[in-house]
């Protein structure tokens, strides 16, 4: 009688898995989220590949259990955690990026004595760096060279020069500063056609008749298209990169002044054209995943399909992902900043308090499913399980024809089983002893460079 009424009272938790404590159906809290206070938001997030770790950085200062992080936090053992001494007070913009293995974040640094803007993360406290540019927010990689661009402002003497160059030893600055005035930032670079691209703010570049987006050949800037040399602020761009063989651009610009698309256009080296009917508010942050673009921001429609904030392009037609509400102060606009795929999760950030009540999804949140869930593949003839539920032991049956990973974790994201799977035509079974396994829900992942594919299991 025991055993049964245990048996159901697992089949009853696996029903509401796919429901979150709380009140959010779509997301998953990542711990209690991100800093109690107002205000708070966080900008950017980035995986580490080789240690698997992920990072978030953000005008925050704590955690949502009130661990000190300072504007820098790192994702382990299922709970947020500073890094370092982190950057005290919040910075007004914020950079991160991994390169040659180490994370580099642009902030406001005071560790091992010394003050310091740009920060090399060497596992114990942040190096500084010997005449690194005084901010970088934008980063791009090619040929084992970091680009990075910022703030420049000639009258202050904040930058000579609009971009440095970083070999991992030495900094180089390029594109000398031409413009005597307010100055202006770069936001995005991205290298499209072995050609280095610049966006940013309206008075960007205005020394040579343009502004906002640009292209360097090496040697000089060169103008796009003549439309971002008039519309001053009706044009900023705030991220670009590679899809499908074009330049995506997103940024706040409409088309009612002149410009290709609502918000998000793309770019075939000679043109530009329209993704979609664009969305009805600005692009913030944009990744590309699995062949699909993900695009955040603080948009309601992507396409004129309800979305709040996330949306996803397929090639030729816009997707929702959420209609959930982001919560924010009266008067605020909810925003998601930052997209990264973590363990084949989509990880957000940005500005907002709660998603649809749920205070524990402040700042950062998880989706509820993997991606492969967001395409609405129907992988029964992929992957089959038995006996489910299951006791002692399970029979898993899938295709693969390309080396995979076959990975079981637990409801909270420990693996608990893994094993690499050489590709072959046709069906393959493996047996896996659960007699270690406590009971509960598991999921099992069957994952390649090209798809994966996901199924669960009860161990009663």
């Amino acid at each position: 009688m025991i055993k049964k009424f245990k048996y159901i009272l697992i089949l009853i938790m696996s029903g509401l898995w796919g429901i979150p404590f709380g009140m959010s159906q779509t997301w998953l809290p990542m711990d209690k989220g991100i800093d109690r206070h107002d205000g708070t938001i966080v900008r950017k997030i980035v995986v580490d590949p080789i240690s698997d770790k992920l990072y978030a950085i953000g005008t925050f200062v704590e955690d949502g259990n009130t661990v000190i992080m300072r504007g820098v936090a790192q994702w382990k053992d299922q709970h947020w955690d500073s890094v370092g001494l982190g950057s005290e007070g919040n910075a007004a913009k914020l950079g991160m990026t991994m390169y040659k293995d180490t994370l580099y974040v642009y902030g406001n640094f005071y560790d091992n004595n010394v003050n310091f803007s740009l920060g090399k993360w060497n596992s114990v406290y942040w190096d500084t760096l010997t005449n690194s540019p005084p901010e970088a927010w934008a980063f791009a990689q090619k040929d084992g060279i970091l680009y990075m661009g910022g703030t420049y402002d000639f009258f202050t003497g904040d930058s000579s020069y609009i971009i440095h160059t970083y070999d991992g030893s030495h900094f180089t600055g390029q594109i000398p500063y031409c413009f005597v005035g307010d100055g202006g930032y770069v936001n995005a670079l991205a290298f499209y056609k072995d050609t280095l691209y610049l966006g940013g703010y309206y008075d960007l570049f205005s020394c040579k008749g343009f502004s906002s987006l640009s292209k360097w050949d090496g040697n000089d800037l060169q103008r796009l298209s003549p439309e971002f040399a008039n519309h001053g602020a009706d044009c900023n761009i705030w991220c670009m990169l590679e899809y499908q063989g074009e330049l995506y651009i997103g940024g706040y610009f409409q088309q009612l002044h002149g410009y290709a698309g609502d918000y998000i256009m793309k770019w075939n080296g000679n043109s530009f054209s329209a993704v979609g009917s664009g969305m009805n508010g600005r692009v913030r942050c944009m990744k590309v995943y699995n062949n699909k673009l993900y695009v955040g921001g603080d948009f309601t429609t992507a396409g004129g399909v309800a979305s709040n904030c996330l949306a996803m392009w397929d090639g030729n037609n816009w997707n929702s992902i959420t209609t959930d509400t982001f919560d924010v102060l009266a008067g605020a606009t909810p925003s998601v900043d930052a997209i990264e795929v973590y363990h084949d999760s989509l990880i957000i950030g940005g500005y907002f308090r709660s998603i649809n009540g749920d205070t524990a999804c402040r700042r950062v949140a998880k989706y509820n499913a993997a991606l492969t869930g967001i395409e609405k593949r129907n992988t029964n003839n992929l992957m089959r399980i038995f006996p489910n539920p299951a006791s002692n032991q399970i029979t898993i049956e899938f295709a693969s024809s390309a080396n995979s990973i076959l990975e079981i974790t637990n409801i909270f994201g420990q693996t608990m089983y893994a094993e690499t799977i050489k590709g072959i035509s046709g069906k393959q079974s493996k047996n896996i002893d659960l007699s270690a396994f406590s009971e509960g829900v598991y999921f099992v992942r069957l994952k390649s460079e090209k798809e994966c594919v996901s199924a669960k299991f009860i161990k009663s």
